[in-house]
């Protein structure tokens, strides 16, 4: 077999399309040692390489040069065009094409034009004075000597690291040209005595400026240095750099320079691209700018959802709601569909979909996203059931007007054998605020007597459920006897001793058998008590999570067992720094 049909028979056994970030890098390396006469090989590999993972710079410099070397200058050109479309910020590439061109091309006017574009684009950048130093390099390279002292001028204005060397070297290239020449972007600067005297008054002019640009400098430096991976890598990156990219991000916003704002999302969104924090304060910063361009936030959302974050759902269910503003219901309907299919249940977009078909006015459909997802849940992300359970019995009240449907929902929950004690315990609380907020003083009451009867609680969360029904019972109960036994065994039961926990004693001299399995707080002495989230935060998260919802239930027990649920997801994410489903997957 020829070496051309053994790297091609290599290449379709390949599923390229499940490859990993490593097996993608090794499988295109194995074709360039190859050396192939068959140069679509290597090309098709570097273009599937680079639609999975669109910022890896060098492999699109590596790209163009063997274009450029089998098919000439135009057709290196257009992949270099694709891969600063990709890493539109990298200082790198851009100063990797424009050296490129600069060499291989004879058209001035084209290789200054190329030089232009990417000073606008990135010659402000802390890391661009290497292009700066090549613009320089080629004006010099033409003997056009006032354009390079131009391009000096310019550099001067830009907050780059090595703006000192650039200075010295801007001195020494003025002091040998003419005066004429060095004469030209000063305004109506006074010049007089010899042309030394004149030169040092021009120089002066420019150190005000450099001067100014180093307060810049010395403002961002803090945060560039520690800056140590500013390329992409599949490799997680460590808590200090996502701080540090954090508290830049955040001091450019106080900053208020939008266009130098957007330059920076665009680079952290480099090394971090993975990270659906930096993606969703992006898209907030877009979406809230009164600078931005209408629609900037929606590319920004398609972006991340279609390129960067496909197997992440939390991206899937930001595109699908953008489209769903946007009027495109049928492609939002289309991602949750696709949403629906994976293995693992997922909550939020399980919800998503039902609040979406509620939303336009599908209510059977709605309905049947919840009935079909139930067993999956409680199967396969039980931790997540009772919140599921809430929602689906809030749904049943509100879009079904069917109270006793929603009843039913939490008695069959409430009963089911799989739960554990503590999510049980989540569900119980639940339901008590379900019957708060549809208030019925019969069914609430009864609720609570069934409570009284349990014993498959531990101490802790039979506090909790206790304390959750008499806080209620407060407001919205006039059973003064109900009450008083539900204070009475919240205070037994904090007084017992954890060993002691699952061995309830029934008899009490001076409670009720049945109300001796009551005990709750009020809702202040429950947040101290039951060690869970601190007051502030628990709302911020009911909060945060009822505007991304829409329609949660507006209740203590819903805000508890999310904060807890999210606190407890985020620690499993923190456990692993890179997040799980990653772009190219």
């Amino acid at each position: 077999m020829s070496t051309s049909a053994a790297v091609s028979t290599n290449s379709a056994n390949a599923d390229t399309k499940k490859m990993s970030f490593t097996e993608w890098t090794k499988h295109v390396s194995s074709i360039e040692k190859q050396n192939s006469t068959d140069t679509t090989l290597l090309t098709s590999a570097y273009q599937e390489l680079l639609d999975a993972w669109p910022l890896l710079y060098v492999f699109w410099k590596k790209y163009a040069e063997y274009v450029f070397k089998h098919s000439g200058l135009d057709k290196a050109i257009a992949i270099y065009e694709q891969g600063i479309s990709a890493v539109s910020v990298s200082v790198n590439l851009w100063t990797q094409y424009c050296l490129f061109v600069a060499e291989k091309s004879e058209d001035l006017e084209q290789i200054r034009g190329l030089f232009e574009r990417a000073i606008k684009r990135v010659g402000s950048d802390f890391l661009a004075t290497p292009l700066w130093d090549a613009y320089i390099s080629f004006e010099s390279s033409q003997q056009e000597y006032e354009n390079v002292l131009r391009i000096y001028e310019r550099a001067l204005n830009c907050p780059v690291k090595d703006l000192e060397k650039l200075w010295d070297r801007y001195k020494a290239y003025g002091a040998v040209r003419p005066l004429k020449e060095l004469a030209v972007n000063v305004g109506d600067l006074a010049l007089q005595g010899s042309e030394d005297e004149q030169k040092n008054i021009i120089f002066s002019f420019f150190q005000q400026k450099k001067v100014a640009t180093l307060a810049i400098i010395k403002e961002i430096e803090v945060y560039e240095t520690k800056i140590t991976r500013p390329y992409f890598h599949i490799q997680a990156i460590d808590s200090v750099q996502l701080q540090n990219w954090r508290d830049y991000l955040e001091f450019s916003e106080k900053r208020g320079d939008h266009a130098k704002t957007v330059h920076l999302y665009n680079k952290c969104l480099t090394p971090c691209c993975l990270y659906l924090e930096f993606w969703f304060k992006y898209i907030r910063y877009l979406e809230f700018s009164k600078e931005a361009e209408k629609g900037d936030y929606g590319k920004a959302i398609e972006k991340m959802a279609t390129v960067y974050l496909k197997s992440r759902p939390e991206a899937q269910i930001l595109l699908a709601q953008y489209k769903e503003e946007s009027g495109d219901i049928d492609a939002a309907r289309a991602i949750y569909v696709v949403l629906m299919k994976r293995e693992k249940p997922h909550l939020e977009s399980i919800l998503q979909f039902a609040y979406f078909e509620s939303r336009q006015k599908n209510v059977k459909e709605a309905a049947a996203i919840y009935l079909e997802a139930q067993s999956n849940i409680l199967e396969k992300e039980v931790g997540a059931y009772p919140f599921f359970i809430m929602e689906y019995a809030a749904f049943a009240a509100r879009y079904l007007s069917d109270l006793d449907s929603a009843r039913k929902i939490y008695n069959e929950a409430t009963s089911h054998s799989k739960l554990p004690v503590s999510t049980n315990a989540s569900l119980w609380m639940g339901y008590l605020n379900f019957e708060a907020q549809h208030f019925e003083q019969s069914s609430f009451e009864s609720l609570v007597q069934t409570i009284l009867a349990k014993d498959n609680f531990t101490k802790e969360s039979y506090i909790q459920v206790l304390g959750c029904a008499l806080g209620l019972s407060y407001t919205y109960s006039s059973n003064i006897k109900q009450i008083r036994h539900l204070k009475l065994q919240l205070q037994y039961y904090k007084s017992q001793p954890s060993a002691n926990a699952q061995k309830r004693d029934r008899q009490s001299d001076d409670v009720n058998p049945q109300a001796q399995k009551q005990a709750k707080v009020n809702p202040q002495q429950q947040n101290v008590q039951q060690q869970q989230l601190p007051q502030q935060q628990q709302q911020q998260q009911q909060q945060y999570y009822q505007q991304q919802q829409g329609q949660g239930q507006n209740n203590a027990a819903y805000a508890e067992y999310y904060a807890n649920y999210y606190k407890q997801q985020q620690q499993q994410q923190q456990q692993h720094q890179q997040p799980q489903g990653g772009y190219g997957n």
